[in-house]
């Protein structure tokens, strides 16, 4: 481009200003007719607006020679002015273009058409826009929409994956999404309502483990008693039998008791008054019987207290099991336990006090009255003491037996219960 059209690019302005010279050019001296035709030449060629070049172009072909100072003292002026109107009219016409776009696009090409439309925008932006703006605006939209949709799909896909594979009440509410048959609602469940449903699925599933585990610890229980009272049924049995057995030796101790008592007064009573040899003979047979009653309750004796101690162990046994019908099994083996020791205890001072007695012949060999007289009265101290003896356990076996019985009766009721 030549320095002359540089100068017609700055517009009106510059255009004036070289144009005023040229009004004066009669008077230059000398004023070169090729500089203004190169001017008028640039103009044709490289000029903004097409009614200047056009005008230009018929400056150049006209036959006139004062066609090109012509053009450019008016006719530059005048085609600008034209160019300047034409300008204005396709502005106001493409504006009314525009104006008609509002809001029939999407938010790029809406946002695009009130920029165009405002008061900083130019008449080329709206050229611009109509030009290729508006195509590029919808394109963006066209985008971002099939953007959305996919990412709407791509969320529906998650729902639905969620509606197949999550909790009950996950699975209720992506359902219920998914059946409202639009975007939002998708996006509402997975912005709140998954929460809000998970937790309500963890709180269910661990109110569940919770029963669950109650449950089973009771199950455990059950079991567990179940094998506790397996496990005590043969023990019970077994302890019952050992009690009945030492209440049936001490039975036997009790009754050698009350027989040596008989035996211990008949020996007194042989010896009383008439000291003949047929009675002494007599007294030697009733001394030995209650000798012989007290070894032989030795058995029965020891036998008490070995059933007494398995009473015991057995009772141990089922306390330690825990079961709550056996609580009272204690109580009955320490009661028996007492009773077996008071057995033994009268055994064992029984048989001494026979054996610390005189025979016949030590009688015999004394031979004095004073001798008989302190016999026949241990022989009563024997009767009284061991009569009371017999009574007394006696007494505590029947004293065990109702407290054996008391007991069977209350586990058989809390068996009962328990079942």
């Amino acid at each position: 481009m030549s320095a002359v059209l540089a100068m017609a690019a700055l517009g009106a302005t510059a255009m004036e200003a070289v144009a005023a010279p040229a009004r004066s050019a009669p008077h230059r001296i000398g004023a070169p007719r090729d500089f203004d035709r190169q001017l008028v030449e640039d103009l044709a060629e490289f000029g903004d607006e097409e009614e200047v070049r056009l005008a230009a172009k018929a400056a150049l072909e006209s036959e006139d020679p004062n066609a090109i100072r012509e053009f450019l003292d008016h006719g530059m002026a005048e085609a600008r002015k034209r160019a300047q109107e034409k300008k204005k009219d396709t502005d106001a016409e493409n504006r009314k273009k525009i104006e008609a776009m509002r809001g029939t696009g999407g938010p790029h090409f809406n946002a695009e058409v009130e920029r165009v439309l405002g008061p900083k925008a130019t008449a080329n932006d709206r050229a611009s826009f109509l030009s290729y703006g508006a195509d590029l605006a919808r394109e963006q939209d066209a985008k971002e929409e099939k953007d959305a949709k996919d990412h709407a799909a791509t969320l529906r896909k998650r729902v639905e994956m969620l509606a197949t594979v999550g909790g009950p009440e996950v699975k209720k509410a992506a359902r219920a999404a998914l059946d409202a048959g639009n975007d939002a609602a998708i996006t509402e469940f997975l912005d709140k309502g998954y929460l809000v449903a998970a937790r309500k699925d963890a709180d269910n599933q661990a109110a569940r483990e919770k029963e669950l585990k109650e449950e089973q610890e009771k199950l455990d229980k059950e079991l567990e008693l179940a094998r506790k009272t397996a496990a005590a049924a043969p023990v019970r049995t077994k302890l019952l039998d050992a009690h009945a057995d030492a209440l049936k030796a001490l039975t036997y101790v009790t009754d050698d008791l009350a027989i040596s008592v008989h035996d211990a007064r008949e020996a007194g009573r042989l010896i009383g008054n008439n000291r003949s040899e047929e009675r002494l003979y007599a007294y030697d047979q009733a001394r030995a019987d209650v000798i012989r009653r007290m070894e032989g309750s030795a058995f029965f004796a020891r036998a008490t207290r070995i059933h007494a101690t398995q009473v015991k162990i057995h009772a141990d046994f089922l306390t330690e099991n825990g079961l709550p019908q056996d609580t009272r099994w204690a109580e009955v083996a320490d009661g028996l336990a007492a009773v077996a020791d008071a057995a033994v205890k009268a055994y064992e001072t029984a048989r001494s006090a026979a054996n610390a007695t005189a025979d016949a012949a030590s009688l015999k060999a004394k031979n004095t009255p004073k001798a008989y007289e302190q016999q026949v009265a241990q022989w009563r101290a024997y009767a009284d003491r061991y009569t009371e003896a017999a009574a007394a356990l006696t007494a505590a076996a029947q004293k065990q037996a109702k407290v054996l019985a008391d007991a069977s009766a209350g586990a058989q009721a809390k068996a009962g219960e328990g079942s």
